[in-house]
């Protein structure tokens, strides 16, 4: 039984996946063995992984799963879940890669201090630049912290306060016996389904660590959104308004459950700030034109959903910085939400421009 087990899932990855898995081998810590779930891809995703698994450094240490369907992120990373024999998990996306002592770092730590996470710092890479994404203005490196920390401190990182790197799967070492003790059950959306997988591992963790060796590189703008359904329309910004809703539900159920009365405001905060930063592409259409008058009605559809109402409770929070932007969401005023929000969009056409151009670099 190897003492970690490395789940990697694959959807239209082929340009990356010989960087990853070169980073697996060149790792210094070599108890390891390699998932790599090819989520029904349409590139050459399998036989690039097929070349691989081939390789004599490989024999018996990598196994393909190849669904025949696309799963999605959460569920493909499920499947390679239920297949890994590791005592520890962690996780690769298909554009990404890891340092060389990637593993060692975060094996060592978690057997050390009997933890069930350890959480490493990760670079953002872009271009052949690399930024350290893990600052200790909000956490410590090196401390345990037991169930009253992370309820106290770590937990806020899933209710709208970004106080390290990623709630994302990756650049860290997961206890297997706890993701056993987990409730977890795979999202069919993409759109924030490792926050959840992550939430409900810390709700039955009772000790981790964040150290500071940055273990992991996240590549900036590559496809780390990963497999997913093309009928999913979580990256649209209706289909991520709506599901915030349905987080901010689940994530409202964990408030109650586990008494953390705390994450409420924050939670709500994020809901402004999603709300917001989405609207200018909903109101993109002139207002006078057909598809500026559906756009209006997928506002109003948005701004009657009940965790939107809950901005509301936000009122002489000096967060908000324009009141009017409240009293518009209070009455369902449309029209100024939408003449507001298309101005936005209007003035921000050269952002929009630079983005197109370096997705394309």
């Amino acid at each position: 039984m190897p003492e970690i087990s490395i789940i990697a899932n694959f959807y239209k990855s082929e340009r990356f996946i010989p960087k990853l898995i070169n980073s697996v081998l060149k790792q210094s810590f070599q108890d390891w063995e390699l998932i790599a779930v090819n989520d029904c891809s349409p590139g050459n995703d399998l036989k690039i992984l097929q070349k691989f698994e081939s390789l004599p450094q490989m024999k018996g240490r990598m196994r393909i799963i190849n669904n025949e369907i696309n799963q999605g992120v959460s569920f493909a990373k499920n499947t390679g879940i239920r297949a890994a024999k590791g005592k520890y998990l962690t996780f690769i996306d298909g554009d990404d890669w890891l340092e060389p002592l990637a593993l060692e770092k975060m094996y060592e730590t978690a057997v050390k201090y009997n933890l069930d996470l350890v959480v490493a710092n990760c670079y953002r890479a872009f271009k052949g630049i690399h930024k350290k994404l893990c600052s200790s203005a909000y956490i410590e490196f090196d401390k345990i912290y037991d169930r009253k920390g992370i309820k106290e401190k770590v937990m806020k990182a899933f209710f709208g306060i970004n106080i390290y790197s990623s709630v994302g799967y990756w650049g860290k070492l997961f206890k297997r016996d706890t993701l056993e003790k987990s409730k977890f059950v795979p999202l069919k959306v993409v759109a924030s389904e490792d926050l959840f997988f992550n939430l409900e591992f810390l709700l039955v963790s009772d000790k981790m660590m964040f150290i500071d060796y940055p273990a992991y590189n996240w590549r900036w703008g590559g496809i780390s959104s990963g497999s997913t359904n093309k009928s999913d329309v979580s990256f649209s910004s209706m289909g991520t308004l709506k599901n915030f809703n349905d987080f901010y539900n689940r994530r409202l159920k964990v408030i109650e459950d586990y008494d953390f009365p705390e994450g409420l405001e924050p939670l709500r905060i994020e809901l402004y700030n999603v709300l917001r930063s989405s609207l200018d592409s909903i109101c993109a259409p002139k207002s006078d034109t057909k598809d500026g008058e559906k756009a209006k009605e997928v506002l109003l559809e948005v701004i009657s959903l009940p965790a939107y109402r809950e901005i509301l409770e936000l009122k002489g929070n000096p967060y908000i910085e324009n009141p009017y932007f409240l009293d518009a969401l209070e009455h369902k005023d449309v029209e100024w939400l939408y003449t507001f929000y298309h101005d936005i969009y209007r003035r921000g056409w050269k952002k929009r421009a630079v983005r197109r151009i370096l997705s394309h670099i």
